[in-house]
């Protein structure tokens, strides 16, 4: 995650800040290919405005019932209401424009691979920017 965030660091005159804080024991959790890479690259991708420095956190902590939260916040505009209601439900949000197309595939990803007992949940922050909380089991085996 760091090696992309350089990256597109670089393309955006490094006006990026990236943060990250595993808890203890969650680095060896099995997390599916592209989940959590997709919500970076949305952070750059949406809430990068060119006006001032866009940071962003990575979390990973465990949480209840032996699952794992990994969360991902942004200081940009974050989610229209709209949007985010869309989201939370669970319905595929239609497609306009190549928008969301990765937050369909991890949606379906995710459920293919644990089917109910994983979630991702979708809010701002108090400061207004983009917050993605994917819940999954804790799971230390090759996926």
């Amino acid at each position: 995650m760091e090696n992309l965030i350089k990256i597109r660091g670089e393309w955006n005159a490094n006006e990026i800040q990236f943060r990250y804080e595993l808890e203890t024991g969650t680095d060896k959790t099995r997390i599916p290919v592209l989940s959590v890479s997709t919500f970076l690259e949305n952070s750059i991708k949406h809430a990068m405005t060119g006006a001032g420095v866009l940071k962003i956190r990575l979390t990973a902590k465990k949480a209840e019932r032996n699952m794992v939260s990994i969360c991902i916040t942004d200081n940009g505009a974050g989610f229209s209401e709209e949007v985010c209601e869309q989201l939370n439900q669970g319905a595929p949000v239609a497609d306009t424009g190549g928008k969301h197309i990765g937050i369909n595939n991890v949606r379906q990803r995710i459920s293919l691979i644990y089917g109910e007992k994983a979630r991702i949940l979708f809010r701002n922050t108090q400061e207004g920017g983009a917050c993605v909380d994917i819940l999954i089991p804790e799971e230390t085996e090759t996926l």
